[in-house]
């Protein structure tokens, strides 16, 4: 019979308390980290597969005094991008975590909604790092493409949920594409009127069935109160497609600009034989085809609220 340890596991300090405790959380130059009566602790792993870093992941430790992630007394870090390999050395046993900048793929440098077939659409999202495609089908969306990463994203890619959890599932694997409240501190962004804002995403995904939108270089110069989109009509195997037509968009009104993307100058004038809407859905269903407007009497209401939802989230006019 052996007498075993009451309690099962224990907690064992290191650098047991015997030893000076005034180095533990400092930060001390690599040569006298070595040095210390009680070694550094080394580090070693591989980072997984399924989360992605498009920059050297940063390592940081808990500190329990300050309840907060904190970067000293962690040095001689090594990372391997091929083989994801990551070494570091520290004072003492601490709970660490990689970190990477949330808003690497911020501000957005282009991006697409286009119709891809009845009830279903794709967006598309550039930015620095990575080129990514989103796709909404009914009331569920995946993410159907990135490029630039460099993990697995087999556990992501296809498949289908509710935009909130992919949301969720793609902040946790590294892709985050989705502003905070507080983003705009750390974001260069191209600052909107809220209300213009989410009324002109209720277009978009009300007009999505039959329509095209794209970004658009003048969104930048036309004020406050106003963003400017491409608009096209997304027509079935076209032989000839539809030239992108620009609108401007404000809480109140919607119009058609008589400039084009490759203008010189921004101009507001209204193009020819065109005039002021209360909205944008009924400025282009005044002039789209029958196909299109059956288009958009047969999308769903659940598909219309998956796309405001996610253009919501992505917030691509005021972060692009």
């Amino acid at each position: 019979m052996v007498q075993l340890l009451e309690g099962g596991l224990q907690t064992y300090p290191y650098p047991p308390e015997s030893y000076p405790s005034t180095t533990l959380g400092v930060s001390l130059p690599e040569k006298d980290l070595d040095n210390l009566s009680a070694p550094p602790v080394g580090v070693f792993f591989k980072v997984p597969g399924h989360v992605i870093f498009f920059e050297e992941p940063q390592v940081a430790r808990w500190d329990p005094k300050i309840k907060n992630w904190s970067t000293d007394a962690i040095t001689q870090k090594k990372y391997d991008p091929e083989r994801r390999e990551l070494s570091f050395k520290m004072d003492a046993f601490h709970t660490f975590a990689l970190f990477q900048d949330a808003h690497l793929n911020m501000p957005y440098e282009y991006w697409e909604l286009n119709p891809t077939s009845t009830n279903q659409v794709a967006l598309l999202i550039v930015s620095a790092f990575s080129e990514l495609q989103i796709e909404i089908k009914e009331d569920q969306c995946r993410l159907a493409s990135v490029s630039g990463a460099d993990g697995d994203l087999s556990r992501l890619l296809g498949k289908w949920m509710p935009p909130l959890a992919l949301k969720r599932a793609m902040q946790s694997a590294g892709l985050n594409v989705f502003p905070a409240e507080d983003s705009k501190k750390y974001v260069s962004v191209n600052k909107k009127n809220e209300r213009a804002e989410r009324a002109a995403y209720k277009e978009m995904a009300l007009l999505s069935p039959s329509f095209a939108f794209g970004w658009s270089k003048w969104n930048h110069d036309c004020g406050f109160e106003n963003v400017i989109v491409k608009v096209k009509e997304q027509k079935p195997n076209p032989q000839n497609p539809e030239p992108w037509a620009l609108y401007m968009l404000s809480s109140q009104r919607a119009q058609r600009l008589k400039i084009s993307e490759s203008s010189a100058e921004f101009s507001d004038d209204l193009y020819e034989k065109s005039e002021f809407h209360s909205t944008l859905y009924h400025m282009i269903k005044e002039y789209s085809g029958a196909e299109a407007t059956g288009r958009l009497r047969d999308s769903r209401p659940l598909f219309v609220d998956c796309v405001y939802q996610l253009l919501s989230m992505t917030r691509i006019l005021a972060f692009s």
